[in-house]
């Protein structure tokens, strides 16, 4: 197993070490990519919600609308045109993916932190969907009936 960055007591290199080497270097640099992630949308994106929602002119959102628009198109073109970056490794073949997804279900691990996951999204799912009933009904004028209707809709 190659080095973690993490330092050696971390809670992070507890984990690696308990995924035996298992993409723990890729885990690493998508946890520090979404640090980056997060920290960037702190310090740049609530300034300017809270500058759209506070002071931007009604007649205005829509351009707002087309800057975020802007933004999905350029992430689009972006995969599109810009070529995927080979570290020399081999691409596995179809049967050796199933193979891979074999071992991901037949993972003790996996099936410790599933029913979490799926009771975390759960609850999420109920909550928001407790919260929708009344604001259908108070801000949409929704008639109780058509609420549960609306909140399954896509």
């Amino acid at each position: 197993m190659k080095s973690s960055p993490a330092p050696a007591g971390s809670p992070v290199a507890r984990v690696a070490r308990r995924l035996d080497g298992l993409y723990v270097e890729t885990f690493l640099r998508t946890l520090r990519t979404a640090a980056i992630g997060t920290l960037m949308i702190v310090l740049v994106g609530y300034p300017l919600a809270y500058w759209i929602a506070r002071y931007a002119p009604a007649n205005r959102r829509g351009v707002f609308l087309a800057l975020a628009a802007l933004t999905l198109l350029v992430a689009l073109i972006i995969l599109a045109v810009v070529p995927e970056h080979k570290h020399g490794h081999n691409r596995e073949s179809f049967r050796a993916q199933l193979q891979g997804i074999g071992k991901v279900f037949t993972s003790s691990l996996f099936w410790r932190a599933a029913p979490l996951t799926v009771s975390a999204q759960a609850s999420f799912l109920v909550i928001q969907s407790l919260r929708a009933g009344p604001r259908l009904r108070d801000v949409a004028a929704a008639v109780s009936d058509c609420v549960p209707f609306h909140v399954a809709s896509p």
